[in-house]
């Protein structure tokens, strides 16, 4: 009885005091994240049933995808072999695409301190000076190394 009644105090002690937000927000991602899984537990048995019911056995692209993974980890050749992926002119358009999102920003923050030079005090022009740095490193790096492949390919 006596442990009945503390437990009712606790409780309702608990529930009268405001409680720190970042409780308040852990609390709230846990009752998301059980929401969550929930809904996926109850769609996988009603995929389930349904399979089932229809006789589909058609593999699903995750079923696919770990078989693949399971031939390349257990087929030694696989690994010495080259990914499919690899496409020349596929990694070449992936590398301007890496070289214009960097680009961007530094012609944003470029332009926006030439057009407007009094419109930022010292600390923002300062840090904005900083960032156009900052991101123009891994552009440099991406030059280098475009032109460490070419060299490579003409001396070749």
């Amino acid at each position: 009885m006596n442990n009945q009644t503390g437990t009712l105090v606790q409780a309702t002690g608990r529930s009268s005091s405001s409680r720190c937000w970042l409780c308040h927000i852990r609390d709230s991602l846990k009752s998301l994240r059980l929401r969550h899984l929930h809904a996926a537990s109850d769609a996988a048995q009603r995929r389930g049933m349904a399979a089932a019911d229809s006789g589909d056995t058609a593999p699903s692209p995750r079923d696919f995808y770990n078989g693949e993974l399971e031939a390349a980890v257990l087929a030694p050749a696989v690994i010495d072999a080259p990914l499919r992926h690899d496409d020349p002119a596929e990694l070449a358009r992936a590398r301007r695409l890496f070289a214009l999102a960097w680009l961007i920003p530094i012609l944003v923050i470029s332009a926006a301190l030439w057009l407007f030079p009094s419109a930022f005090d010292r600390a923002m022009t300062s840090l904005l000076d900083f960032s156009r740095i900052a991101s123009s490193v891994p552009l440099i790096g991406s030059m280098l190394g475009a032109g460490w492949r070419t060299f490579g390919r003409r001396v070749s």
